[in-house]
């Protein structure tokens, strides 16, 4: 970074802002007598945990899991992370309580900085440090608590993200080396639908975007992004050793599954990113019974992510980015990204990722098109450091600000008078508003849909 020692030191401070910052919703894990208790931490990663740091701490590679089904290879089990060394150091620290939850918490943290690092190379260490906050407690990005396997994944994509914009800007073995541990960093967390979509996101990255402007012609933006998809290369050599066994388990764990594409989003839950827990809050409800619209939207059952908050003010600084932000390549780029992420998070809900899964061989062997949501989030957090340096720094002279400005205001005007609205509507009219809501469940194939309209009635004006 330039400047003077003062100066790096300023901008290092924000970027410790926001580690601070996105670490804090997780201080109450920071303790030895209380653990994370989520869905998943709970039914497979608390027992293997605590099996796995007893033998590390007997001074044993432990080779076979017999806890498994009837016992199994502990080393190729990806969800161990047993050749992910952060992982395995964060795991052994404290008591057992206070390294399981250092498991669940560190990666937050992590993806806050890599963010920052990402992005402070193109935009001011405030704005830099708004989009890595943004990232990591992101309703997406923070749902993956339950799983540290994939938490640990998504911590890993920004840090690829900057690892290939400074090779492609200067390309050099030292750098290649830096991308390819993190690729391999990422492989080793055990998630094969954030690997595949991270892989294909910086490959693509690197030819759309990171190559430099003055560099014209296609031999050397094809050279300079030859360098970021061999570190991507080599970096899967890396992890190999656990790579391996992923792959030949991925179809047949994709095999068990009646539905290849369960867990697929509907778009109406696309509301909960500025309406969160509009569909039922699962945390609180005795069953699903109690949140009728929750399995309507989320494959008959409780949500792959149990939030997918955003919030109004952050999507329309993300809007002003969009218009407004600068470089029109960023944004055209970011925005795209968003929309086919977006597109296949939906699965089984649009046309489109159906008929790839079923004439795209690896996409057969992934699982849950939800988790595709993250790579939206990657796109928001891009696109909110553009804004905020536009809000920063206005260019009053250049159309593309006034029309920013103007749709990021008038989005978060047309959200208010929208809910304003609905509510007013329910509370005058609850009649014909019964009769929609029933229509609308009924036609996502309800089996009550009367409790339903009664759930949102009730709701809506709360």
């Amino acid at each position: 970074m330039v400047g003077s020692p003062p100066q790096r030191r300023r901008r290092w401070l924000w970027a410790v802002a926001a580690m601070a910052v996105a670490l804090l919703p997780l201080s109450p894990g920071l303790t030895s007598s209380r653990i994370f208790y989520i869905r998943d931490l709970r039914l497979y990663f608390w027992g293997r945990y605590l099996w796995l740091r007893h033998e590390w701490q007997a001074g044993a590679f432990p080779r076979w899991d017999p806890f498994a089904g009837a016992g199994q290879d502990a080393a190729s089990d990806p969800l161990n992370q047993m050749f992910l060394l952060p992982s395995v150091l964060v795991r052994l620290l404290g008591s057992d309580v206070l390294g399981f939850n250092l498991w669940v918490a560190v990666p937050f943290p992590l993806a806050a900085l890599g963010t920052w690092l990402f992005l402070s190379r193109r935009f001011s260490p405030v704005s830099a440090a708004l989009a890595a906050v943004t990232f990591a407690l992101c309703g997406p990005v923070y749902s993956t608590t339950n799983f540290p396997n994939m938490s640990w994944a998504v911590a890993a994509m920004p840090w690829m993200l900057w690892a290939a914009d400074r090779l492609a800007a200067n390309p050099g073995a030292r750098r290649l080396g830096v991308l390819a541990l993190a690729v391999a960093a990422q492989a080793l967390a055990g998630e094969a639908v954030g690997m595949m979509a991270s892989l294909g996101l910086v490959a693509l990255y690197a030819w759309v975007v990171a190559v430099p402007d003055e560099l014209t012609g296609w031999r050397p933006r094809a050279t300079r992004a030859a360098w970021v998809w061999g570190g991507l290369a080599l970096g899967l050599a890396l992890a190999g050793i656990q790579l391996a066994p992923m792959i030949a388990a991925a179809p047949e764990r994709a095999q068990l599954l009646k539905d290849p594409l369960f867990w697929s989003l509907h778009p109406l839950t696309l509301l909960e990113t500025i309406a969160p827990r509009l569909f039922g809050d699962y945390y609180v409800s005795q069953s699903l019974n109690s949140i009728p619209w929750v399995p309507l939207v989320n494959s008959g059952r409780e949500p792959f992510f149990f939030s997918l908050y955003v919030g109004v003010p952050l999507l329309a600084v993300a809007g002003l980015g969009l218009i407004g932000g600068g470089s029109r390549r960023w944004a055209t780029f970011w925005a795209l990204v968003a929309l086919v992420a977006l597109a296949g998070a939906f699965g089984s809900n649009t046309p489109f990722y159906p008929f790839l899964h079923r004439h795209v061989p690896p996409l057969q062997s992934l699982r849950f098109p939800a988790k595709y949501a993250v790579i939206a989030a990657v796109a928001l957090a891009a696109l909110t450091a553009a804004g905020w340096d536009a809000v920063r720094q206005p260019r009053p002279s250049e159309v593309g600000w006034h029309r920013g400005r103007v749709l990021a205001i008038g989005f978060a005007a047309l959200t208010a008078c929208l809910a304003g609205a609905t509510v007013a509507w329910c509370l005058f009219f609850p009649t014909p508003a019964a009769f929609r809501f029933f229509a609308i469940a009924r036609g996502l194939r309800s089996g009550s849909p009367v409790g339903a309209a009664e759930f949102m009635l009730k709701t809506l004006p709360d």
